[in-house]
């Protein structure tokens, strides 16, 4: 879930509460791309990062991604995948040149 509002903050929630807002290849990428639109948009003052529910921001990737990682081939290239766009929106988490406010309430791994 992406939102910007009129004050030049813009906010990114990850919405998987049941799984401790586990990180999937969906969500960083959508990450990664809202960051690049939020890099050169002048409405965009701050990125406010924060966890839906009441258990904590992140529990970092989703391990059962991994865990099928094993079965087959083509289970690994996805896993593969993630790790690399994963690494990417790292990156970019980075160098961002506007500052980024991480919620850290609850659980926060990976």
């Amino acid at each position: 879930l992406f939102s910007a509002n009129q004050n030049g903050a813009a906010a990114i929630v990850l919405n998987r509460p049941k799984a401790l807002n586990s990180l999937t290849y969906d969500m960083v990428r959508l990450i990664g791309e809202k960051l690049n639109e939020w890099e050169t948009d002048q409405n965009v003052s701050i990125v406010v990062i924060k966890g839906a529910g009441p258990k904590g921001l992140c529990a970092g990737g989703d391990i059962k991604a991994l865990y099928e990682a094993r079965s087959s081939k083509q289970a690994l290239q996805d896993a593969e995948r993630f790790f690399e766009t994963e690494y990417e929106v790292d990156m970019a988490v980075h160098r961002f040149s506007k500052p980024i406010i991480a919620c850290l309430d609850g659980i926060v791994m990976g």
